[in-house]
């Protein structure tokens, strides 16, 4: 895998495209000065997405238009998806609560043993089942990581959050050992830390917390596609977006367009959204319910037992990882409908950069996944 490439580019990539805002209208007589002044205060207040949303239903704030693209373009976000999911698939652990106990929904990964003395497949529980990638406006997928909350002891090691901290740091590493001339223009914006991650996109297997939207804004990455609805995180993602911007307007800065799964056309989003609808509504200490986990000699203590609904205990079951195995046998065997399709990009680029077509976006994404599983272990965290 060309990794120096994707480091090239992403610290490259934003450079040669600039936005030009237009001036704004001056007041040409003095008799429309006071209607030129109510107009422009009116506008201020439409325009302040606070003002606006102050007295409006919270259902309107957290309301975003559907992301519209192509059937070309859709076909490309899926293999990204699936990416995410078939990475998922390969690290899998379900031990949330240690490798002895008993699993009722993990029947799969069961090993050993019998009842709360039966053992799990999986090893130590570095963090949460939750994976991310980066991809470049070319279609390069440039890196990954997990949560890794459980290893590290620290609530704040989400996957989003790790991912863009490692993103800032190859675009320094390249900055530094690069061997290329940049010209003085490019040196300068590339300062502009701003600018480093301002043509990314994150793929998310679980809708974005509030901390992890707080940092894609302010890394200004534009666009994030989540595999799986997280209803506990309030719809935070989609407030941040429609708040963080003029009303009305969907592109420029501010936090990330979140995107779900289902409106690009992956179909394991509505499976998997569905299936933790299903477990919320299982879970329990009375029969017919079931616990997520039992602790060793715990058979005739159902007070001891962990009856959590949490999304991350649910992404640790038998049914998640099945979805996840999905995602990986949809990029094994995956045939394209638009296979030379490439996007056209309306900002300047450089010439010597080429857009991947979806073929090569497929091509790419599983060559990732086996270098993901085979050598981009990311330290001590997998």
């Amino acid at each position: 895998m060309a990794t120096r490439v994707s480091r090239r580019k992403l610290l490259l990539s934003s450079i040669f495209g600039v936005a030009f805002g237009a001036a704004p209208g001056a007041i040409t007589s003095i008799s429309n000065l006071t209607v030129g002044r109510a107009f422009a205060q009116n506008l201020a207040v439409e325009k302040d997405p606070i003002k606006y949303y102050w007295n409006k239903k919270l259902s309107e704030l957290a309301s975003v238009e559907p992301f519209n693209c192509s059937d070309e373009d859709k076909e490309r976000h899926q293999i990204y998806c699936a990416v995410v999911f078939s990475i998922l698939y390969g690290y899998f652990n379900g031990n949330r609560r240690g490798e002895v106990g008993e699993y009722p929904m993990r029947a799969k990964q069961k090993t050993s043993g019998l009842g709360t003395n039966s053992r799990y497949s999986g090893g130590y529980y570095f963090g949460h089942n939750i994976c991310a990638i980066a991809v470049d406006e070319d279609g390069e997928i440039i890196d990954f990581d997990f949560n890794n909350a459980e290893l590290l002891n620290d609530s704040t090691q989400h996957a989003e959050v790790r991912l863009i901290r490692r993103l800032f740091s190859l675009a320094d590493a390249y900055e530094k050992n690069k061997t290329d001339t940049l010209t003085s223009v490019a040196a300068d914006m590339h300062r502009d830390y701003n600018k480093t991650l301002n043509n990314i996109t994150i793929y998310t297997s679980m809708e974005s917390c509030a901390q992890c939207s707080g940092m894609m804004t302010l890394a200004n990455i534009p666009k994030v596609v989540y595999l799986q609805s997280d209803p506990t995180q309030y719809q935070i993602g989609k407030i941040m977006f429609r708040l963080s911007r003029p009303v009305g307007q969907m592109n420029g800065g501010g936090a990330p367009r979140p995107i779900s799964g289902k409106e690009i056309g992956f179909m394991l989003t509505d499976k998997i959204d569905k299936s933790y609808e299903d477990y919320r509504s299982s879970v329990g200490s009375t029969f017919p319910k079931q616990a997520f986990y039992k602790p060793p000699g715990s058979e005739s203590d159902s007070s001891r037992w962990n009856i959590t609904q949490s999304i991350t205990s649910f992404v640790c079951t038998d049914v998640a990882m099945d979805h996840f195995a999905d995602g990986r046998a949809l990029l094994n065997k995956a045939v394209l409908k638009y296979p030379d399709f490439r996007p056209v990009l309306t900002n300047t680029r450089q010439t010597n950069q080429k857009i991947f077509s979806n073929n090569e976006v497929l091509n790419s994404a599983r060559n990732f996944v086996e270098y993901s599983l085979t050598k981009g272990k990311r330290g001590i965290s997998r």
